[in-house]
């Protein structure tokens, strides 16, 4: 997604609103997550940046590609997340967005 944003600029971001999530309900589903990342500074600031970069996207819009990412990535190369994958188990829901929970 180089054109629009970089893994290393969002990552953290993404990151720390599932772990949010997970301390305060116990998982975190992908729409809740973006709702989250939305409402951050720090997350925000880089997602204005990469609506300026790809116009063609609403920030929600940009916000999703970004958490569809993450689960994209801990799919296909999950080492690439470090010690995230490790951390937390994506659990799928049929045709629906992955959601999140600490391992056990």
């Amino acid at each position: 997604m180089g054109a629009c944003f970089e893994q290393k600029d969002i990552f953290p971001s993404i990151q720390q609103a599932i772990e949010h999530l997970c301390k305060r309900k116990g998982e975190a589903f992908h729409e809740e997550i973006i709702d989250e990342l939305l409402s951050e500074p720090e997350a925000s600031a880089v997602i204005d940046r990469a609506v300026l970069r790809c116009p063609e996207h609403s920030r929600r819009g940009m916000t999703g590609i970004m958490v569809a990412w993450l689960s994209q990535r801990y799919g296909s190369r999950p080492g690439d997340l470090g010690d995230f994958s490790r951390r937390f188990e994506r659990q799928g829901h049929g045709s629906s967005p992955c959601s999140y929970r600490p391992s056990e």
